[in-house]
């Protein structure tokens, strides 16, 4: 670049400016050649980060940098013959170099064909696919009718045509790199996340057996160990979507900047907008006149539409994965925030797709209304299940993994979308509950604030049982149980004598529902086992049996728990 410029400046002569103009017009080349050389290194971008296989960028490499020994010679002398003021060099020897810098280019393109370097990547990230083998050709037959065109006049037009071709392939390879950047970092932060669960899964276990909860011993309930959509993330999926909307962002950056590099030969597309579909009208400063409706607009909008649809189902998983997850937010949160931003997206996108259209809210509130009122009274539960969805995402009464139990039925909240909630009961079964009567009506949400849970077990005892031993084996197994907490403390009543049994009520809590029925097993058989210890038999409560003798009297007989017997009536 310093040679090219000196040359321009510093000799006041044409040839001299010319081989400087030359010069300078094969640094960006250059550029490049140097950048993909770093990244062609065994440990460098393209082998080490990107896992393509080092024999094919070698191969590439290889066919590359031989290219270029030709190709800046060429380049340099073709800039040099065109900007001097004798035209006959650009017509003759101008001419010859653009037509040999056309062979190289297809020679170089077969070549970086047959290494298996892919311009196009289909969804599994292969580029075995007919979209890539399409634009193959076309970079490869480019250059050849560049060729033809040059020799029968159009040296010009073929320069033009075939430098914007060679651009927009450069910046198509620029966005391949990106992609792949940008997929070597959700890989990066997939596996970082992944770290993370394993060591607090590790901590888990820690505190596990420090507070001596062997897994052998105690197992997880079904009851509150639903598997839910956001309890635990499932990071392919969400790469996946992820990936897919990076996809889709940069096919629009590419469209983009094909549009602006190729707009001097825009008018070859302005047909489009002479082709009128119909008429609109709008009010400008109070006074109304007709707009066409083009062919290109309706283009324009089906574009937007698209690209619409495709950031509402991809945005919200790359915003989990690159922001949320990031963030300390309380549960439910990210899935509130995901769903919204969908709603905002559609709304947005609708409201630009229908006014390229000539569809503008200021005509559409009218209608708009009025399909309010009347869908109001015929689809009236309908409308209130999605307001009552809205609700629920903003004020969160229930989340994601919530435990609730709303009329007859308990379980686990596992999805909120816009008319119902799915629940997961304890048989596993999905049950669909409109999002208004967790509005309207009354029900319980076990860990909204607190997911601590109280147990009551009612304990018959003999009637001839000391009341204060029995009670210090209840204590005394409240403690021992693992899975009881510590902070409310267990506590013990008589609460009741019935038919000469003794009525305890061990008052215990659990740290989670999904500790409620372990806590239940491991307890009682921590009491059967203190009773044991102690001789105390589990009472059972006196029947009353009729018998009936041969000669047709009857004699009634109670039975105690003690397996005396008593006439019916006696005390």
């Amino acid at each position: 670049m310093t040679l090219g410029y000196g040359l321009r400046e510093a000799w006041p002569y044409p040839l001299a400016v010319a081989i400087g103009d030359g010069v300078t017009a094969t640094v960006p080349l250059l550029w490049v050649v140097m950048i993909c050389a770093t990244f062609a290194r065994p440990n460098g971008l393209f082998i080490a980060h990107f896992g393509w296989p080092r024999e094919r960028v070698s191969r590439g490499m290889r066919y590359y940098l031989m290219s270029i020994g030709l190709i800046v010679p060429l380049i340099m002398a073709l800039m040099m013959f065109d900007n001097l003021d004798d035209r006959e060099f650009s017509g003759s020897l101008g001419r010859l170099c653009f037509i040999l810098i056309c062979g190289a280019l297809a020679v170089v393109t077969l070549s970086l064909k047959k290494a298996g370097i892919p311009l196009y990547l289909n969804k599994e990230g292969s580029g075995d696919n007919i979209t890539n083998h399409m634009l193959w050709n076309m970079m490869i037959g480019a250059p050849l009718v560049a060729i033809l065109a040059s020799a029968v006049g159009y040296l010009a037009t073929a320069q033009a045509l075939l430098a914007r071709l060679e651009t927009s392939v450069a910046i198509w390879f620029l966005l391949l790199v990106v992609y792949h950047v940008i997929r070597r970092w959700m890989l990066i932060q997939r596996r970082r996340l992944a770290f993370d669960r394993a060591k607090h899964r590790r901590a888990e276990m820690l505190a596990q057996r420090a507070r001596g909860e062997e897994e052998a011993h105690h197992h997880s309930s079904p009851e509150g160990a639903i598997e839910v959509d956001e309890s635990e993330v499932d990071l392919d999926a969400i790469s996946a979507q992820s990936l897919r909307l990076v996809r889709s962002i940069l096919m629009l950056i590419a469209l983009l900047s094909v549009i602006v590099l190729w707009s001097e030969i825009h008018s070859a597309f302005g047909f489009l907008e002479n082709i009128s579909l119909w008429d609109v009208t709008s009010t400008v400063q109070g006074v109304e006149s007709l707009e066409p409706i083009t062919l290109g607009a309706v283009l324009i909008a089906i574009l937007v539409f698209i690209i619409t649809t495709q950031l509402v189902r991809n945005l919200p998983a790359l915003l989990e994965l690159a922001i949320l997850q990031h963030l300390d937010l309380t549960p439910g949160t990210g899935y509130a925030i995901t769903t919204i931003t969908k709603y905002l997206l559609m709304l947005i996108g609708g409201l630009v797709g229908f006014s390229m259209i000539g569809i503008e809210w200021s005509k559409l509130q009218w209608l708009v209304a009025a399909l309010g009122v009347g869908l109001g009274f015929g689809l009236q539960e309908i409308f209130a299940n999605f307001i009552s969805g809205l609700i629920i995402l903003f004020e969160k009464p229930i989340r994601i993994g919530d435990t609730v139990t709303i009329r007859d039925l308990t379980g686990s909240v596992t999805k909120i979308n816009t008319r119902a909630t799915t629940i997961s009961d304890w048989d596993r079964k999905e049950i669909i509950v409109p999002n208004k009567a967790f509005i309207t009506e009354q029900f319980i949400n076990w860990s909204l604030s607190d997911s601590v849970t109280r147990v009551v077990l009612t304990i018959p005892a003999p009637a001839d049982a000391n009341s204060e031993e029995v009670t210090e084996i209840l204590l005394t197994a409240a403690r021992r149980c693992s899975l009881v907490i510590d902070n409310p403390a267990p506590e013990v009543f008589l609460v009741d004598l019935q038919q000469g049994i003794q009525i305890f009520e061990l008052r215990i809590y659990a740290a989670e529902m999904g500790h409620r029925m372990p806590l239940r097993h491991e307890i009682h058989q921590l009491i059967l086992a203190g009773f044991h210890a102690h001789g105390i038999d589990m009472p059972f409560p006196p029947f009353q049996m009729r018998l009936e003798s041969l000669n047709g009297k009857q004699t009634g007989r109670t039975l105690t728990s003690a397996g005396k017997g008593r006439q019916a009536g006696s005390l």
